[in-house]
C-alpha cells in the first residue's frame, strides 16, 4: 500500500510483467510514470535496456524508488515530480518503450 490505500493486487503483477516486457521488447531507453510499488520495474531491470527512467511524484515512492535504483541491473534514473512537469524535459522521440 502507498499512504494507507492499495495500489496493486497480486493478480496485477503478470499483468505488469507482460507490459514490461512489450516496452523493453525493442531495446533503447524505457520510460516509466510511477514507481508504484516497483513491480514493472522490476520486470524491467531484467530485461536489455539502454536506460530506465522511471518518473515518480509522491515523496515516499520517490526515496523508495531512488534507493532500487541504485542497486538496479540496468542503468536508472529517478526523477521526482508530475509527468506532466517533467515530460517537456526529455528529449522527443528518446524512448523506445512507455509504461
Amino acid at each position: 500500500s502507498i499512504l494507507g490505500h492499495d495500489v496493486m493486487e497480486d493478480w496485477e503483477a503478470p499483468y505488469m510483467a507482460a507490459l514490461a516486457a512489450a516496452a523493453c521488447k525493442p531495446g533503447g531507453r524505457v520510460l516509466e510514470v510511477g514507481f508504484g510499488l516497483g513491480i514493472s520495474a522490476r520486470a524491467v531491470d531484467s530485461q536489455p535496456v539502454e536506460e530506465h527512467v522511471v518518473l515518480e511524484a509522491n515523496e515516499e515512492v520517490l526515496g523508495r524508488a531512488a534507493l532500487w535504483a541504485d542497486e538496479a541491473l540496468q542503468p536508472t534514473t529517478v526523477l521526482g515530480g508530475f509527468w506532466q512537469e517533467l515530460v517537456p524535459s526529455l528529449d522527443d522521440e528518446s524512448f523506445s518503450g512507455v509504461l
